[in-house]
């Protein structure tokens, strides 16, 4: 047994109790009694607790002798335990019981419990006292007796000899059911100190990770520690070294996301643990906040929410991450509202002839966006001065028809990015595409210079088709009395010839203006090969862009895939001339690559549905073929024909034109009437319904989609300009060398079908196109130059100008009085009586 305290003395401390642990009973009785107990009569003890049973429970106890105590053996937290018999009657919730214990013997109240647990192959000792038993048990009236007989509210339950966690925890995580907030209410009445466990978990952080069972206990807890002084150290703790209560609640993953919302501090620590751990918990978040008056502004929120942050949450929750933008925009802050205010209308009418062919193919603009490198509506009052950009924005924009219009900015600096783009592109949702700030992004780089791409795409795929058809043109000339199967053989796959172009010195027949076509004019050849190694070029850059991103691995595409064939396809067609296949592939990617043009709104918007029906018609296709295969292998049956291609062609046309062979007998003829009937009411009727159904929902989903194109288009800009040069021209002079790219290429042609040698016209032409890619890829206003770290000049913010839907005006509701029955009489007899009078006039 103990020592005897005096009565004066302070509860010893909780060093005290472990020395104290082990002075009753030597290992060796400990681990008989423990071996004694067997796994049912524990079960049973444990299940009789639990049911606060008063009976007395001796029959199913363990008993040892050891210095005049007797040892009790007992289940609690799932581990077999060694303890007294005042340990046996807190966890039997025996109140009298235990009160007699106490009268008899006070100082069995700081006597241990012992138990052994093993980890990881290590057999570790831990000991308790009644206090840690009474705290998971449910009876408020048994734990105020502990407490009033002085029982250690800073006692520890210990493990291998060192203190592991105090009483509140043991009644908050209760052998893990969670505790009764009685009961933490009443310890913390007595003044029961939150400490940490070994690990540097506060009762709170199990608290968390009981779940919602516990949702007022974290109430409770919370308050407690406020008081105290410790609810900013433990719930701010951005050390990483032990993680928030918030964080181990997500982590343990037993709270709904209602209960972790409501159980959340109402800070940025839990704004940005949501947004890295449980991103669909930020909109309620934000609105639980803003209904209680503590929203967060913008400031305060890019202080802990990075560009990283933001990709993270555009990938892995994209509906969510419209909230997240909302949240970084803000109305900005005006130095000078009396000499400068911020402008309240603008017009959105063209200003420019720019402006005049952009409207031409796209909608009228609604947003407008400006990145400059300030975020405050700035006014110089001593020199009445704004700063420059101000004036390029308002300048023509002030003068009728204007617009309201609302001015926010992004507070997150130099979001113009490659890194947010890609995010974008990975998006699960199209609908993040409607907000105003990415609408802002992928115009304020479309329109920058992603656009200039494609208008040079555009006009090399047209001068390339234009330069094939003249090529095909010239080899079918017809030389002499000779046939268009010898001017082939001598064009020998060469290139093309104006016919007013000819030399002098050639004779007046048409052999040998062919034959010089054939040898000296290849300039078709040369022009889609220089294309060829320009469009390799390209996705050389790119590869490049993604390796310095960081992100390899997003080049390896279908598309980026795609692309390389075309080049290296071009590029063949230059080197292997005379090849049919290959001018034939390259015909059909030419003209398909008019579609791909992306600069007309109008016309993607037409474009779009019917290129992405594919994605719904694949099983529908399936039936059809399914269809097609039955007949044709049917009808290969019934007539003793070849299936390739006399039988595939006549149940291709009996099928598709309704067309029946003539020689067909009665059997075939009734086969041909009831598969034409099938085949074209059934299935072709059902795929053009699914085809309807699908463009439908396609021209629906176009305008988001598009956005999505757009989008792409410039993450693929953004990469590639990371490795070219982008300030080698003034504004001025990028006009003058675009201008002179395409003339020298026109002049290149046109002098190739004089003579002009071909080494020399395709070093001309690459050099043009290489001249124009450089001039696409130029950054005049530094939008999406990557900002050094060692730049002393500001960062750039984003800025949107957006138009204000006006607020369509109600009707009045005029009610309507409900008439009388004797007016409602009247009303009747008039109608009887006027019908009377024009039956009669018109008899009459």
């Amino acid at each position: 047994g103990g020592r005897p305290r005096p009565a004066s003395s302070s509860p010893p401390r909780a060093a005290d109790c472990i020395a104290m642990s082990f002075a009753m009973q030597s290992a060796s009785s400990r681990q008989t009694a423990l071996s004694s107990l067997s796994s049912e009569t524990s079960d049973a003890l444990y299940s009789g607790a639990r049911m606060n049973q008063g009976a007395h429970l001796s029959a199913h106890m363990t008993t040892t002798f050891t210095a005049n105590q007797q040892h009790v053996c007992f289940k609690w937290v799932n581990r077999r335990c060694l303890g007294t018999e005042l340990h046996g009657a807190v966890l039997r919730e025996d109140i009298e019981e235990t009160r007699r214990i106490l009268l008899e013997d006070p100082d069995m109240l700081r006597q241990r419990f012992t138990y052994e647990t093993s980890h990881e192959g290590h057999v570790q000792e831990g000991s308790g006292e009644a206090i840690h038993l009474a705290a998971t048990r449910s009876s408020v009236e048994l734990l105020q007796l502990l407490i009033r007989e002085r029982a250690a509210l800073d006692a520890m339950v210990t493990r291998d000899g060192r203190p592991h966690y105090d009483v509140l925890h043991a009644a908050v995580f209760s052998e893990g059911r969670g505790g009764l907030p009685e009961i933490i209410r009443c310890l913390l009445d007595a003044k029961a100190p939150p400490t940490p466990n070994l690990e540097g978990h506060y009762p709170l952080h199990k608290a968390f990770q009981i779940g919602g069972a516990a949702a007022e206990s974290i109430s409770l807890l919370r308050s407690d520690m406020e008081e105290r002084g410790l609810l900013r150290d433990v719930e701010e703790d951005t050390s990483g070294k032990v993680k928030t209560p918030l964080e181990y609640g997500i982590e343990m993953g037993k709270m709904t996301r209602e209960q972790l919302v409501q159980a959340a501090p109402r800070t940025l620590t839990s704004l940005k643990t949501f947004l890295n751990l449980e991103p669909s918990c930020m909109p309620y978040f934000l609105d639980l906040c803003k209904a209680e008056g503590s929203s967060f502004p913008p400031e305060s929120i890019v202080e802990h929410v990075s560009i990283s942050d933001l990709c993270a949450c555009l990938r892995e929750c994209s509906d969510v991450a419209g909230v997240l933008l909302d949240g970084l925009l803000g109305e900005p802050f005006v130095e000078n509202p009396g000499w400068h205010p911020l402008p309240t209308k603008l017009s959105f009418d063209a200003k420019s002839w720019t402006e005049v062919v952009r409207n031409m193919f796209n909608p009228k603009m609604r947003i407008l966006n400006v990145y400059p490198r300030e975020k405050t509506w700035a006014f110089d009052a001593q020199a009445f001065k704004a700063p420059p950009w101000h004036a390029e924005v308002l300048q023509g924009r002030t003068t009728p028809p204007t617009r309201d219009i609302s001015i926010r900015v992004c507070h997150l600096p130099e979001i113009v990015s490659a890194e947010v783009f890609a995010a974008l592109c990975d998006a699960d949702s199209d609908r993040i595409f409607d907000h105003s700030l990415v609408r802002s992004l992928v115009g304020r780089v479309w329109w920058g210079g992603a656009y200039r791409v494609d208008i040079m795409q555009l006009f090399l795929t047209l001068v390339g088709l234009t330069l094939l058809i003249l090529q095909r043109a010239n080899m079918l000339l017809e030389v002499g009395n000779g046939t268009r199967d010898e001017a082939r053989q001598l064009h020998g796959g060469g290139g093309i010839t104006m016919g007013a172009g000819l030399p002098a010195s050639f004779g007046s027949t048409h052999q040998e203006a062919a034959r010089f076509v054939a040898d000296e004019l290849n300039v078709a050849d040369e022009f889609i090969g220089a294309r060829g190694i320009i469009d390799l070029i390209h996705e050389l850059l790119q590869l490049l862009g993604y390796i310095r991103l960081g992100r390899a691995r997003d080049y390896v595409t279908f598309g980026n895939l795609w692309d390389i064939f075309r080049a290296v396809l071009a590029i063949s067609f230059y080197r292997a001339k005379g090849s049919t296949l290959i001018q034939v592939m390259l015909i059909l990617i030419y003209w398909f690559r008019l579609l791909e043009m992306s600069f007309s709104e109008h016309l993607m918007d037409e474009l779009l549905p019917i290129t992405m029906l594919a994605r719904g018609l694949a099983p529908s296709m399936v039936v059809c073929c399914i269809a097609v295969c039955a007949f044709t292998h049917a009808k290969w049956a019934m007539l003793s024909q070849p299936l390739w291609p006399d039988t595939f062609y006549n149940s291709f046309s009996l099928l598709i034109t309704a067309g029946f062979a003539p020689d067909e007998g009665t059997e075939g003829l009734i086969f041909s009437y009831l598969a034409v009937s099938c085949f074209s009411i059934f299935f072709l009727n059902i795929f053009i319904s699914v085809i309807c159904e699908n463009y439908a929902s396609e021209k629906e989903a176009a305008p988001m989609f598009f956005q999505r194109k757009k989008c792409g288009l410039c993450l693929t800009y953004l990469v590639r300009a990371r490795c070219l040069p982008s300030r080698l021209f003034s504004p001025r002079s990028l006009v003058f060398w675009t201008i002179t790219s395409a003339t020298v290429q026109c002049l290149t042609i046109v002098a190739s079908t004089m003579g002009f040698p071909a080494p020399y016209a395709m070093c001309m032409l690459l050099l043009a196109q290489g001249l124009w890619l450089v001039c696409c890829y130029h950054d005049t206003e530094e939008t999406w130059t990557t900002r050094q770290p060692d730049d002393p000049r500001p960062p750039r913010y984003m800025w949107v100008f957006e138009v204000i839907a006006p607020v369509k005006a109600r009707k009045p509701a005029v009610p309507t009085p409900r008439p009388s029955v004797r007016g409602a009489s009247k009303g009747r007899i008039l109608t009887r009586s006027k019908t009377r009078s024009m039956s009669k006039h018109r008899d009459s």
